[in-house]
Parts: structure tokens; sequence; C-alpha cells
């Protein structure tokens, strides 16, 4: 995620298009989010909205489930993601799913490891703010093309 950034670095802008729904683990990098912004530095995070892309089939990303992630060990989800993911999308089912949900995590298959919609995409946003006291505002939200987009600032705080 951003652990190359040094604790001492900072930035005014941060922009991560298409990036959080490939990362097992998206409340860690709002934390690296917060980490590297300065008071009052910006963040641009695009996500693609599940009703326009090839996740239509998907289930939707629960909180809890984000939070387990969080919390647990990545790993142990995983192949669950890689197994939806070709259920789901790749419309494979039975031995030749798992097959291949194993040839996905062997080759470490940059997937969308979660999906969302507009609103969920938002309330997770918004969750993990008040659960984890990250230092976000959210300024600026919008759905359109087949994405969702939000701008938060980091706090003065």
């Amino acid at each position: 995620m951003l652990d190359g950034v040094d604790a001492g670095k900072s930035f005014d802008f941060l922009i991560a298009n298409h990036v959080i729904e490939h990362l097992e683990d998206p409340i860690r990098f709002l934390k690296e989010i917060a980490r590297v912004l300065k008071p009052g530095g910006r963040a641009l995070l695009t996500a693609p909205n599940k009703r326009f892309s090839f996740d239509q089939n998907r289930e939707l990303t629960r909180f809890d489930h984000l939070v387990d992630d969080h919390l647990g060990d990545v790993k142990r989800n995983r192949m669950r993601h890689y197994i939806e993911y070709t259920e789901k999308v790749e419309m494979m089912t039975g031995e030749a799913a798992a097959r291949k949900a194993a040839q996905l995590e062997a080759e470490n298959f940059s997937n969308h490891f979660h999906v969302w919609d507009e609103n969920t995409f938002l309330e997770f946003l918004m969750t993990a703010v008040r659960k984890f006291y990250l230092p976000f505002l959210l300024l600026f939200t919008l759905s359109a093309n087949g994405e969702i987009s939000v701008v938060l600032e980091r706090g003065q705080y």
C-alpha cells in the first residue's frame, strides 16, 4: 500500500483511481492515507460501481467483512474471494471453479477483492471513519460513468 512512504513525508493530494477494490484490507489503506496526508490534504478515491462492471453478479461487500479482513488475517478469506470471482464473474462451478481459484491465488491475481455500489461505498467510508476514528471529512461524492468517486479531506487534528 503506502508502506514505502516515510513517516516524515506527507502529501497535499493523493489519487487512488481503481485501487481500493483490489486491496484485501481497504481499512488499512484508509489508515495509511490518513498517515501520509498533511492536515487539510485531500484524497480522491475512485472505485467501480458494481452495477456497471463485470462484478454485477457478485455480492456487495459488507462492512463486517471488511472489519474481519482488517482485524483478522486477510489470508484466511483470500480463497473465498477467488472462488466467488470464478463463480460469479467467470461463471464457473464446482471443481472447475475451485481449480481456477487456486490458480488465481497461486498467481496472486489482482482480483476485485471487494465490491460496492454508490450506497455501500459511502457507507463503508463513513462507517470506517467513525469506527476507527479516522480524521476525514467527506467533501465530494459522484457516481457517474460506472464509477464512484469521493474526495476526503484530512482534518486539521
